[in-house]
């Protein structure tokens, strides 16, 4: 999702005039190795964290450092390997990316990590992903166009989209996570319909005021039949149907948006 979002963030600056050359294109090229590699970095961080809950959960229990295959020592020298090289990369564009670098890397450690680890509170599914991927975002706009120009109503949109599909990620492993936890509330349904309803309404919204273009409207038109079929799904299927989407066809589905998004530049 790193390359579905940096991808989303470059491309809707290239509709709003932004300052596209072989200079920037160069950069997004770096950004997106060194914001990947930060990423990869902190999944090993994430999976040492997690290592002792992973071995209970019949999904999870085969990752290296869960099973065994990987000790913690080893694992975390790859993590500071990956961290560093991303670091490093995004110090070749500017000050601003380092900073949003070190930005994704604070947000992993205060949801993952002893002691403070939100991923056991509440607030566990705005961390394990939709600030992330406003962070992400951003830092793709801000190659092309300036940061204060960026579209504030989109954001939100997106980020409400994004919130949604977390809590649907949270309800996979419902059996799994803390009682804490927003998918443990009898309430859930309501927070991801919400935030997906809202969040397709406000991007819909962005489009139509010329915040964005208006043609990728389309965008939100696409993820709004998503959610109805999801809505429509038999209730008592629906937990092993969303399961079977994300960890098969969400991959995909993203590398098919990620080529949409760039052909779309090509087209125009």
């Amino acid at each position: 999702m790193t390359l579905f979002t940096l991808s989303a963030g470059a491309v809707i600056a290239f509709f709003m005039q932004g300052n596209f050359s072989y200079a920037t294109i160069q950069q997004f090229v770096i950004l997106c190795i060194g914001f990947t590699a930060i990423a990869s970095g902190l999944y090993v961080l994430n999976d040492i964290n997690d290592a002792d809950f992973d071995r209970k959960n019949p999904f999870k229990n085969s990752r290296p450092i869960a099973s065994g295959r990987v000790n913690k020592k080893e694992a975390f020298v790859l993590c500071l390997f990956l961290i560093s090289t991303g670091l490093f990369l995004t110090l070749q564009i500017s000050y601003l990316h380092l900073i949003l670098g070190f930005i994704l890397i604070a947000l992993q450690i205060v949801y993952s990590t002893p002691p403070i680890r939100l991923k056991e509170s509440k607030f566990d599914f705005l961390f394990c992903g939709p600030l992330n991927h406003m962070v992400r975002f951003s830092a793709a706009w801000a190659l092309f166009k300036p940061f204060a120009e960026i579209p504030r109503i989109l954001m939100l949109g997106l980020f409400l989209i994004y919130t949604a599909a977390y809590i649907n990620y949270k309800l996979l492993d419902n059996g799994f996570i803390p009682k804490q936890s927003i998918a443990k509330k009898p309430y859930v349904f309501k927070v991801l319909n919400l935030s997906a309803i809202t969040g397709l309404f406000l991007f819909s919204i962005s489009c139509l005021i010329g915040e964005i273009p208006y043609f990728l409207i389309i965008c939100p038109m696409f993820l709004g039949l998503i959610s109805a079929l999801h809505i429509i799904v038999p209730k008592q299927t629906k937990i092993k149907t969303m399961r079977k989407i994300t960890y098969f066809y969400t991959p995909h589905i993203l590398m098919l948006g990620m080529i949409a998004l760039w052909s779309l530049v090509l087209v125009f």
